[in-house]
């Protein structure tokens, strides 16, 4: 881990950000046996990616991101607050050492207590190797609209990947 904004992060907020890798593998294992089960009418996959969603796409780009974790294949640098103070991470999707720059806001609970696991998940989604996701829209109603709307764009919506993993991490419990 790179700790160039490490004074900007809590021994708690470590902690939680440690952990997080590890909780979104146990969402993936969670999604992608709802994948295989329900494939096409897993109730979670039609809410946040469309009624149009290809189940299988999603699947490999699932695949991909638990691979890159179980690999050890990704880096998480700490960075300290953006100037608007919103920002939770950013990634360059071309990189394939998969390095997440993280920044304070992640530890924030603006997808409950899971939040470090899928905000780390929607990033992972951005790299090229993985899904090649964009940010075409944030938040939960923009996203949910956009499942409406279209199946296409929101299986390239990072924000749809997060959701859809927050979705999942409700029925761990």
């Amino acid at each position: 881990m790179n700790n160039g904004g490490a004074g900007s992060f809590s021994r708690s907020a470590m902690d939680r950000l440690n952990r997080a890798p590890d909780k979104l593998m146990q969402i993936l294992n969670v999604a992608l046996d709802r994948l295989d089960k329900y494939g096409a009418n897993d109730p979670e996959l039609k809410q946040w990616f469309g009624q149009n969603a290809d189940a299988d796409q999603i699947k490999q780009s699932l695949m991909r991101m638990r691979e890159t974790l179980a690999s050890g294949n990704y880096k998480i640098a700490l960075t300290p607050p953006d100037a608007r103070g919103w920002e939770a991470a950013h990634v360059f999707p071309a990189d394939n050492g998969h390095t997440i720059y993280v920044r304070p806001h992640m530890m924030d609970n603006f997808f409950g207590r899971d939040t470090p696991a899928i905000t780390l998940g929607h990033e992972l989604s951005h790299f090229n190797t993985i899904a090649g996701t964009r940010d075409l829209v944030y938040g939960y109603g923009t996203a949910l609209s956009l499942a409406r709307a279209d199946s296409r764009r929101a299986m390239h919506n990072a924000e749809n990947y997060g959701m859809f993993l927050g979705q999942v991490a409700k029925l761990l419990g």
